[in-house]
């Protein structure tokens, strides 16, 4: 069976006058991307509106090689391979912010990406930092590999805080008595229950907290709002 080809067709060229392109990051109109000057730095950082036109620039005085929009904000983070440095930059003005000086074992800090509220950079190394993006703070770190990790591609929306959805949670016949995961942030709807928002409680058994209102389907439940029954195994209750 012969496989279906789409062909492609060029739309528009864009010609820079010195450098390499390394990074390119989408913004709400347009998009954004690094060119990896070596030196004599000028303009390295380039705004272009969603058809290809030049719009903006500013100047890192530094070699940039990652870039990262911080989602929600109207900013954007770059990194500066050789100095370790994160440069904050004003995606409305094109000027340059604040520096996080960041402490890593790797000689070069190439790849960047935003996660919630943390900074992930990558090394020369094969290493992986998780970086807070206040005080630049490494948080933690591993090892991927031994050869330069250069990109990479965030797979989880920004703006969840949630360890996992409730569809890759434990069923309902599982013992929830160990489970103290954040539900403030899930995805799913959780606004109708009760303040608590760390469910630390023992949901084996001793749970007595309110879930009548929950925005989950709950109409099979009792009506009584201590739910007391063993709830992984011997309970009789339909659910």
């Amino acid at each position: 069976m012969g496989k279906h080809q789409q062909g492609l067709s060029l739309k528009k060229k864009i010609d820079v006058p010195s450098g390499r392109i390394t990074s390119i990051a989408v913004t709400d109109n347009g998009f954004i991307m690094c060119n990896d000057m070596l030196d004599n730095f000028k303009d390295n950082v380039i705004a272009y509106t969603e058809t290809g036109e030049k719009s903006k620039s500013c100047t890192v005085s530094n070699r940039v090689y990652g870039i990262a929009i911080i989602p929600n904000t109207d900013e954007a983070v770059v990194s500066l391979p050789e100095a370790k440095i994160i440069q904050f930059v004003n995606l409305s003005s094109m000027m340059t912010g604040r520096q996080l000086q960041v402490t890593i074992k790797d000689m070069f800090m190439y790849g960047i990406a935003v996660v919630c509220d943390t900074l992930i950079v990558s090394g020369s190394s094969g290493n992986v930092y998780f970086i807070e993006k206040i005080k630049g703070k490494c948080l933690k770190s591993f090892t991927i590999g031994t050869g330069s990790i250069c990109s990479f591609l965030p797979i989880i929306s920004a703006g969840s805080a949630a360890p996992f959805k409730t569809s890759a949670a434990p069923s309902l016949t599982n013992d929830w008595s160990a489970y103290t995961g954040d539900w403030s942030a899930s995805a799913d709807d959780w606004s109708a229950v009760p303040a608590a928002t760390t469910r630390t409680t023992n949901w084996g058994g001793n749970s007595a907290e309110d879930w009548s209102a929950s925005a989950d389907d709950w109409s099979v439940t009792p009506a009584t709002k201590a739910h007391s029954p063993d709830w992984y195994g011997s309970s009789a209750e339909n659910w």
